[in-house]
Formats: structure tokens, sequence, C-alpha cells
């Protein structure tokens, strides 16, 4: 009979909170399976991977119609009840031993290159790593397409991969795939370094014969980006340029606003708030470090009469919060998913229309935001001001960092410092 089959459904246990890292005001809670064996009136629950706060699992899981962005974590919870359900009916008569066998077996799998992969993307969830996040997802992804090419007509659903399958043999064959597929080799590194970073969270390292990185073994290709910037007489042009519409204008302005905010990115443009900004400066700590550095480098920089401009321009009427962004992209509501996507369209949009401008005056088609930052970065070093200024500029929280940033400036660039700080001295 169906009604004595013992009763299955995923809880969140707000019994044993959880620190979470990425907004103290509310705390984790661990996602359990609950069995009841309606038979015996005993109950047991069973701990998962899955960690979410009381909001995230209410909107991913109790709701009868999850948000676009739920539908993954939702489809995952499902399929964990499914089986779940079904290795528990399938256990006659029914025992909370025998069912505990099956999630050992199963739900466990230690060795399963797979299993840490969604371990170490459940721990990302809800946090503000969004894009860290999507790089896990889009290296499982591609491997799994990889492990269908070795075998295309298998038509088994790939959940499974030992770590013993991937050796430096194995890992060339993948990258020579990816080379197939037009991937490009920054593609490829950054879609290894997920899979190292599974090795590690799985305990097998240097010392470990499994493991297949390293020195004497495979070394994923680092592609260091070259350092583009524009000269100063492009600067100047693309200052002076008169946009044929709205959107190039907007373009623009942001790029410029970047460059002369020491070439701060598109994220920390749009999450700086009015609070921030006294008389004439404002000042910001730079997101892409803040999870990375151990000391957080607070940045400086002083408003022109351009960025007051696009200040006034598309920023927020200020009604006296300072907690009130400057410009209008976010809004209070904006949940981290929905901000992630607001950059990543911002930064599609800015990079669209400042390629069109730039063409149209004769600069290089490449331009992007990434430019705005090498080219304030540039500029300081051709006004010969001292790497410690520049390092501060930057918000480097460290020395080694801003040498790594200057290696890749052009011979012209240290040329120019050069002649600039010798005819300081002669005039």
């Amino acid at each position: 009979m169906k009604e004595d089959f013992p009763k299955v459904k995923l809880v969140l246990d707000t019994r044993a909170p959880k620190n979470n890292p990425f907004d103290r005001t509310k705390s984790l809670y661990p996602v359990k399976i609950y069995v009841y064996d309606s038979l015996t009136r005993e109950q047991n629950r069973y701990g998962t991977t899955f960690s979410f706060t009381k909001e995230e699992f209410e909107s991913i899981w109790l709701a009868v119609k999850p948000r676009k962005q739920n539908l993954d974590l939702r489809g995952q919870l499902q399929a964990l009840l499914d089986k779940s359900t079904s290795d528990a009916e399938s256990i006659i008569p029914f025992t909370f031993a025998e069912f505990e066998k099956t999630l050992n077996r199963h739900s466990l799998d230690k060795n399963n290159v797979f299993w840490h992969y969604q371990e170490l993307i459940n721990s990302k969830t809800g946090s503000d790593s969004i894009s860290n996040l999507e790089l896990y997802k889009y290296s499982l992804k591609s491997i799994k397409a990889f492990l269908a090419s070795l075998d295309p007509l298998k038509e088994k659903k790939i959940d499974y991969l030992p770590f013993e399958i991937v050796t430096v043999d194995w890992l060339k064959k993948y990258e020579a795939f990816m080379e197939k597929a037009n991937k490009s080799k920054t593609t490829t590194a950054m879609y290894l370094k997920p899979l190292q970073a599974v090795f590690n969270a799985a305990g097998i390292k240097n010392d470990n014969p499994r493991y297949p990185f390293g020195v004497g073994k495979f070394r994923i290709k680092e592609v260091r980006k070259s350092n583009k910037a524009l000269s100063d007489d492009e600067l100047k042009k693309l200052l002076a340029a008169d946009p044929v519409s709205q959107d190039q204008q907007k373009a623009k302005c942001f790029f410029l606003f970047s460059y002369f905010c020491n070439g701060m990115n598109v994220k920390d443009i749009l999450l700086l708030r009015y609070g921030q900004i006294k008389d004439d400066e404002f000042s910001f700590f730079r997101s892409k470090t803040k999870s990375t550095d151990s000391i957080h480098k607070e940045i400086k920089v002083c408003l022109n009469d351009f960025t007051k401009m696009v200040i006034l321009e598309y920023g927020n009427e200020p009604n006296g919060n300072t907690k009130q962004f400057v410009f209008k992209e976010f809004t209070e509501e904006d949940s981290e998913l929905i901000k992630y996507h607001k950059i990543k369209a911002f930064t599609r949009f800015i990079n669209q229309h400042i390629k069109k401008l730039a063409k149209s005056i004769n600069i290089t088609g490449d331009i992007s935001t990434y430019f705005a930052r090498h080219s304030y970065a540039t500029g300081m070093i051709r006004n010969g001001l001292p790497i410690a200024f520049l390092q501060e500029s930057l918000g480097h929280s460290d020395g080694k960092t801003t040498q790594l940033y200057l290696a890749g400036f052009t011979d012209k660039s240290r040329k120019d410092a050069a002649e600039v700080m010798y005819h300081k001295l002669i005039s």
C-alpha cells in the first residue's frame, strides 16, 4: 500500500544555524532529507550539501512558481527528493539502516569529481560571487561535453567521473577538444581552474600521485592579457568626439568616467552610493579584491568637471539617503543575481557603443571598458608618477601586484615616463 511507504521530504533545519560569510544578518541553515516511517512512527533527518537562508529556501523550494534564476537549484533539489523517495520506497520492509546505505552509496560518493563540483557550486550559491558560480557551472558543463565526445553513442546521462580518470593525458585531450571547438586558450584555462579547485577540495593535492596538475605534470597555460591603453591623443579625440546617438553619448560618458576615476570598473561604478561622496571626492573598495585581499585598500578619487557632469546627467536625484545609489541602473530591491546580470548587460552596452564611436574617429575597434583602467595607469606612467602612487590609485594591496601590472606595459610607455622624468629635472 502506498500509504505504508515512508514519507520523504526536504526541510530546512533551522535548529542548526551556520555563519553566512556574505551576509551576517541572515544565517544559513542546512537542507536535510526528512524521513518518517508511519509503521514504526520513527523519523530521521539526513544532511545534504545544500544550505540556504530562510528567504532563499522559501523562494527556491517552497514557492509555487520559482523565479527563472532559481529553476536550476529547484531542479537539483527535486532530483534529490525524487531519488531519496525512490530509494526509500524500494526498501521492503523499510528500515532506516538500509536507507542510510543508499545515501552513502550515492549521495556521498567522495570519489566522484562531479559530486565535488556540485558541493563547491552549492557553497557559492547565495553569495555575491555570482560570476565565480557561473564559471564553475560552465566548467562542469564543458567537461561533461568533453566526456560525451569521447563516447558519442553513450545514451546514459553522464553523472560519474572518478578522480583516477583525470590524468595528464586526459587533460591534454580536453585541451585538444577545446581547441577543436574554437575555444580560446584563456577560456580553456578558466575552465580548468575550477577542476583543479575540485581536486584540492577533495584533499587530492601535490603530494598525492592522483594529482595531475603542477610541475612535471599538467600545467594550466596562463595567457597574460596585454595591457591595452589609449594614447593621450586618442583620449583627447574621444573626449572631443561628437556621438551620433544617445547610446553612444552614454557609453562615451561612462567609459571616460571610469578613466577619470582611477580606472574604476563598471561594477564599482554602479555600486557607488551618495554616502561615499564627500565634497569633490569619493572613496571605494574594489569589489574584485574584497574576497581575495586580506587588506582592503581604500581608493580615493577626485571628481572633476566631467565626472560631475556624468553624475548630474545619468545619476539619481539625491534624496538625502546616504545609501542611495548614485546611478539609476540598480534599485534597492535588486538581488545579487539581478545586479550581476545588470552589470554584465551594462558592460556589453558600453562596449558595443564605444566601439562604434571609436571606429568613427579612427581609434582601434577593439576598445572596451578594459581599456579605461589601463589607459589611466599608462597615463600615470607617462607622467612619471611614482609606483607607490600608482599602487594606491589602483587599489593594489601590495607592491608585487603593481609590479606585475607594470610588466605588461609597452616599451614606449616606459620610454615616455623616463622622458617626462628627465625633462622635469632639466626644466
